[in-house]
């Protein structure tokens, strides 16, 4: 059906009334009033457009028998003018004309007080009709529409959705009257039938206008959070709001007559969507890892397939698959469809994200970014989404920046989405391109499993998820057993459309070229072989100029291409192309091969001025030649060539192929040669390139984010090669063999300040993340190395220095160093070599002469840790604690990881994680196990009931599939773990069983018991094998075997450790004593060399297994330590303890590596609140220390000269704040405090601390900061 225009006039009008409702005395009189105002109705004219809506009607009714509102007649706010600020009375044209003379008042009051409502149902009815008619009509017209364009059917289906806001939100606030009535009109115009005709020839101009009305539909529906945003802002709302009316007014007036004059021209279109940050602008995302330009079909083709995927995400339906994979070989055109319909839904403004994988950006590892990225392309386009996904991250910050990628996929993308569940408008469209081009099967592997999982199935009815690739056996394997996933094979698609499609395209590209005709142009479609890949490369060598060649020479060469032995046909094509392009010189070679080896093996994508830019830094000095000797030839096969900023790629991965294959590339073969020079040049650029305050940052009280034009000064003073450098130095370095010529630019760099400036230029770039990697890579390379063995040991402290200081130095430059360097303990290197060269810094006055024994804390709140266990990946720790909760920590941060695993109804005595990390087990006192998903942290079926006392240790076996559990009822129950029932018999003991572990083959069990003995017991028979194994005095609290399943450790009351052959059953090896007190845990190193015991008498100890003695001094903790254990690659040790605290221990020096004492708080209670300063005579020195000299210097600039006038200081107090910074007003930053010492530090009121471990006191005396921080560092020539 087509709207036409309603012959009778519909539009009402405004009713003046000079009288105010309040002046009338009586309800007599205001029904009066009313009544009358209705009969006048239809004596209006219909030549107002109506622009007061339906809903302003509704409040004056609703509200005229509750107040007095004042009736005013006001403009229409159509196009401008003042917006309305009191509301107006609409009148409706159906109602019987009759003067109020006719009918006496008493007659007239009494029919409006027995018939209002109904007349108010009538209004509100013929209104209604009148302000939906034009949005129903659409619809219908959109729904009947066939057989045109896909784009004209992606726009028509974004206005149907957004006229359901138009819809629903009529009774929105009456200042958007204006904006809904010129809504109204484009709808009215939209339905008529000559548009209707029309709408094929002018879809660029209809895709326009719905990302237009789109746009003001989202501005409608958020209208209250903008209204609130401009006043935070100290904008007037109504001001604003009008400006946003008015220039919605001009854009939709300029489309409309662009649409009617079928002409294109440039209009400029604005976006008005309140997109406030909330943390959003900080999560991660990937490098340009969306939509490609050039990536698109040519008109008319495809149109079969891309009507399928437009049907597909336009059809709402609940059965529809929410997940569409589209595959086909190397050159068939799947990124071309994906990035043409991604680029139909943006132009026509819906919402959308597209990730794309490239082989030339495996180096980023874009696959850890992929639903941070996804999750924030749709936050920046949708309000709604924004908001949800910002209350998700501010509950867990750690969100932002999770490179686990089901728990982003669950969080950030399904957390979101059923938050806004229905309010989106219109589908929600994401495409994720190329993904066989992410590398490896397992950089994969959590994509595929996330959208094969269950969840996946329950998506949103309008969420659609468009996923492009070759089909690779474990991308096949994942998605084709599916049955939410529809599954699309351009392969195939019929042979006569894919011809006819190569067809339109080659006439395109050839039809103007001489003695190319249809016969020539059917013969190219055909030896294509569906390949468009292969037409494009054909269409641009015939086009080729070339010296004694015509056109019809050039396609009679490309039709007879040879191709087979390990050649395919687009091979033959890249070795004709090549052919044409690079002269048979050896000279001419040399420098194609040069040149590809540098585009082919960068890490990313760089211009050709990067490009030249390294390649002027390369050892030979016949390379420093500018690239675009070569590339400018290039054009068929490289993108980015015509512009010298752009970054160089490969048009199509199968070239990729071709080159690297020796078979494949013959004598354009490029091999991995040039890595040394890529290693060399960048060790050069970072020697030459490298300075301290390289952006020139005034300030120190700014963290990186809060410096307003930080992305331009990156731009000017950091070159892409020297931030290309930055990063991937030392992974080129890595792939080369051991050069001392590159070693000696290694030393230069790691032993100087210039590893400081580089992890400033890091910090700055906003990818400090690789710098721990990157020094990693180059221990790795030093090993072993005679001459280089001060510059490994310096990359090793380095290193420390990161994961000690790196959260302060990523977060702000200028503290690498204020906040780092000055407290790199006193006997390192660092700390030897690097920390004289800078002056004016905070001094510890006492502080450890090692790196922090105690580097992390686990808190426990206030309740004992009865056991403790690593993930298999050593990221996580479970522990187990009297608070009857289970909890999961973050290893490296010792930030608790979701909530308390809650359940258990008394202590949690063991956990456990199963082998792949998915589970965890949990025994307590309450006589239950339970199971609990590791990542969404809830149970996992009902709790397993057959002990009747407590529980004291569970285990998993090493295949998951299996759990042993001991209780103090004397047994020990094998429980199947995907069933959760118990398996056989229960084992019998006839005594209180303490501890139970499985052999590493999962047949046997080992039990320790109160009887003082050791059982072995063979878990398929459910009986015990040989005797028992006797020597403890007292009961026997661990048991663990070793990796290789040939010996047994024990734990006993008796105060030793022993061990055992598990075959023979007999006590090998020396008594392990020295503990003085009970021993609870007592395990194995993953090497079997080592035994760590945990005590009551507070202490970890560690010990040689062959020599039978301890190594180095007890680990210490202030109260009994319940539980040990390794991670699974020996370098940590963690320790669960009665103090509250888990400690993780560096087990490779035997140090405390990570620990941070959950009491630090209290120390702080004194100054918790209070400032930390006043102004001088005003106000208290600034002073971390009982000696007053050592007050902050000039402390007024910290405080920016404000007074007691202008603000109350306890508003701002300098203190110490719960993320490690202490900061002035406005959260002024002034150092970074490592939490190591966060439980001993001076504070402003401390008197003295007493501690048993470091106390820290710093002088601040000569501490420069604000804007004289750059005078830490007196610059001079560095060598």
């Amino acid at each position: 059906m087509v709207a036409k225009q309603s012959k009778k006039c519909r539009h009402p009008r405004v009713i003046g009334s000079s009288n105010s409702m309040s002046s009338l005395s009586s309800p007599r009189d205001k029904s009066q009033a009313l009544a009358g105002a209705l009969v006048r109705s239809k004596t209006e004219t219909c030549d107002n457009s109506s622009s007061r809506t339906f809903a302003r009607v509704r409040r004056f009714f609703q509200r005229s028998s509750q107040s007095h509102p004042t009736f005013t007649s006001g403009p229409s706010v159509a196009g401008g003018g003042e917006a309305p600020q009191e509301l107006t009375l609409v009148g409706s044209a159906h109602y019987t004309q009759r003067s109020i003379s006719e009918a006496g008042p008493e007659a007239l009051s009494a029919a409006v007080d027995k018939d209002i409502d109904a007349e108010i149902q009538e209004f509100d009815e013929d209104f209604g009709n009148m302000y939906f008619t034009p949005f129903k009509d659409f619809k219908e017209v959109a729904t009947m529409l066939s057989n045109v364009h896909p784009f004209v059917q992606v726009a028509m289906g974004i206005l149907v959705a957004a006229s359901q806001i138009f819809t629903t939100k009529a009774n929105l606030d009456t200042a958007l009257c204006g904006l809904l009535n010129t809504v109204k009109d484009v709808y009215v115009l939209l339905s008529e039938e000559d548009t209707v005709k029309n709408v094929q020839s002018a879809r660029e101009t209809l895709g326009m206008i719905a990302r237009v009305i789109s746009d003001a539909a989202y501005f409608i529906k958020d209208y209250p959070e903008a209204k609130s945003s401009w006043s935070r802002q100290g904008k007037n709302p109504m001001r604003q709001t009008q400006l946003v009316i008015d220039d919605y007014a001009r854009m939709l007036s300029d489309l409309m007559q662009q649409f009617r004059g079928h002409t294109v021209r440039n209009i400029q279109i604005n976006a008005y969507r309140v997109l406030e940050d909330s943390g959003v602008g900080g999560m991660t995302y990937a490098q340009s890892p969306g939509l490609v330009g050039n990536k698109r079909c040519l008109d008319n083709t495809r149109t079969e397939v891309l009507a399928e995927i437009i049907n597909w995400v336009q059809d709402a339906s609940e059965h529809i698959p929410r997940i569409f994979w589209l595959y086909g070989q190397g050159g068939k055109g799947k990124s071309a469809i994906a990035h043409t319909v991604v680029q139909w839904f943006q132009d026509a403004g819906g919402l959308v994200s597209c990730f794309c994988f490239a082989r030339d950006r495996q180096a980023e590892h874009r696959e850890g970014k992929i639903f941070t990225t996804i999750a924030r392309d749709l936050a920046d386009r949708d309000p709604s989404f924004r908001r949800a996904l910002a209350n998700v991250i501010a509950r867990d910050h750690s969100l932002a920046t999770t490179s686990d990628i089901k728990l982003q996929w669950e969080k950030l993308i399904l957390g979101p989405l059923s938050m806004v569940r229905g309010g989106t408008i219109g589908s929600v469209f994401v495409v994720i391109d190329a993904l066989d081009e992410s590398g490896l099967e397992s950089s994969r592997r959590d994509i595929l499993s996330v959208l094969a999982s269950a969840h996946a199935v329950g998506l949103p009815r309008n969420f659609r998820i468009l996923v492009t690739s070759r089909p690779l056996p474990d991308i096949k394997d994942a998605l084709r057993a599916s049955q939410h996933i529809k599954v699309y094979a351009l392969d195939h698609i019929s042979v006569v459309l894919v011809e006819r499609d190569i067809r339109l395209f080659v006439s395109e590209r050839l039809g103007n070229v001489r003695d190319i005709g249809a016969t020539e142009i059917q013969r190219i479609a055909q030896a294509a072989d569906g390949i468009f890949e292969w037409a494009r490369l054909a269409c641009d060598f015939i086009q080729q100029n070339r010296l004694g060649q015509t056109a019809k020479e050039r396609f009679e060469l490309i039709i007879s291409l040879p191709y087979g032995d390990g050649r395919t046909l687009l091979d033959a094509m890249y070795a004709a192309v090549l052919g044409g392009i690079v002269p048979e010189d050896q000279t001419s070679l040399g420098r194609f091969r040069s040149v590809m080896q540098q585009v082919l093996f960068t890490a990313v994508p760089l211009s050709m001025q990067a490009l030249n830019e390294i390649r002027s830094r390369f050892p030979c000095e016949e390379d420093h030649y500018d690239v675009a000797v070569v590339l400018t030839f290039m054009a068929s096969l490289l993108s980015g060539i015509t512009d010298r900023s752009s970054p160089i790629q490969l048009l199509h991965t199968s070239f990729h192929d071709f080159l690297v294959d020796p078979v494949k590339g013959g004598a354009y073969f490029v091999g991995a040669s040039g890595m040394h020079d890529l290693a060399f040049a960048s060790l050069q650029i970072l020697c030459h390139g490298l300075q301290f305050n390289i952006c020139g940052l005034e300030s120190s009280y700014l963290c990186n984010a809060e410096v307003p034009d930080l992305s331009e000064r990156v731009t000017k003073n950091i070159p892409p090669s020297l931030s290309y450098s930055c990063q991937y130095w030392a992974q080129h370095l890595q792939m080369t063999t051991f050069d001392p010529v590159l070693a000696k630019f290694v030393k230069v760099i790691v032993g100087s300040e210039k590893i400081l400036f580089w992890l400033e230029t890091l910090s700055l770039l906003g990818v400090f993340g690789c710098a721990r990697g990157a020094l990693t890579h180059i221990t790795i390379w030093l090993q072993g190395q005679n001459g280089f063995g001060d510059t490994l040991m310096m990359a090793q402290e380095e290193i420390k220095f990161i994961e000690n200081f790196g959260s302060a130095i990523a977060y702000s430059a200028p503290h690498l160093y204020l906040s780092a360097l000055p407290f790199a303990p006193s006997n390192t290197m660092i700390s030897k070599m690097l920390l004289p060269k800078f002056s004016s810094l905070a001094v510890v006055s006492k502080g450890c002469k090692e790196w922090p024994s105690n580097q992390l804390a686990l808190e426990e709140p206030t309740s004992s840790v009865l056991s403790v266990a690593f993930s298999p990946d050593g990221g996580r720790v479970v522990s187990g604690s009297d608070d009857n909760n289970v909890r999961v920590w973050d290893a490296m941060s010792g930030v608790q990881v979701g909530s308390p695993l809650q359940g258990h109804t008394s202590s949690v005595n063991s956990v456990a994680y199963s082998f792949d990390g998915k589970q965890i087990v949990s025994g307590s006192d309450d006589g239950t196990v339970r199971i609990w998903d590791a990542e969404k942290g809830v149970q996992v079926g009902i709790p397993l009931e057959e002990h009747i006392s407590s529980v004291n240790s569970v285990a998993f076996s090493p295949d998951g599939k299996r759990i042993a559990s001991g209780s103090s009822d004397t047994t020990v129950v094998i429980w199947d773990a995907r069933k959760g029932v118990q398996i056989g018999n229960q084992l019998e003991e006839r005594t209180s069983i303490f501890s139970v572990a499985f052999s590493p083959n999962g047949r046997r069990v080992v039990s320790g018991s109160s009887d003082n003995t050791i059982r072995i017991w063979d878990v398929v028979k459910g009986s015990q094998i040989g005797n028992l194994l006797q020597g403890h005095t007292s009961s026997v609290f661990s048991v663990a075997y070793s990796y290789d399943g040939r010996r047994i450790v024990s734990g006993s009351a008796d105060k030793t450790v022993r061990i055992w052959d598990a075959e023979k059953g007999v006590q090998i090896g020396r008594l392990l004593e020295g503990h003085i007190s009970l021993v609870f845990s007592a395990t194995f190193s993953p090497d079997g060399k080592t035994v760590i015991s945990g005590s009551a008498d507070n202490t970890v100890r560690i010990w040689d297994v062959e020599r039978g003695v301890q190594i180095g001094s007890p680990l210490e903790h202030t109260s009994a330590v319940n539980s040990v254990a390794f991670s699974l690659d020996g370098k940590r040790i963690i320790s669960g303890s009665d103090d509250a605290t888990i400690r993780v221990w560096n087990a490779e020096s035997f140090e405390d590596a990570i620990h941070i004492h959950e009491k630090f708080k209290s120390s702080l209670q004194s100054s918790e609140g209070e400032p930390l300063s006043s102004f001088m005579a005003h106000v208290n020195p600034i002073c971390f220390s009982p000696i007053l000299s050592h007050a902050l210097n000039d402390s007024e600039r910290l405080l920016g000269g404000l007074s007691l006038d202008n603000v109350i200081v306890d508003s701002d107090p300098v203190k110490l704040h719960s993320d490690g910074w202490i900061k002035g007003p406005r959260g002024r930053l002034l150092l970074w405090i490592h939490p190591a010492f966060w439980g001993s530090f001076y504070s402003m009121r401390t008197i003295v601390v007493i501690s048993t471990g470091c106390c820290l006191e710093l002088d601040l005396s000569k501490m420069v900061h604000g804007h004289k921080w750059q005078e830490c560092f007196k610059s001079v020539a560095l060598t």
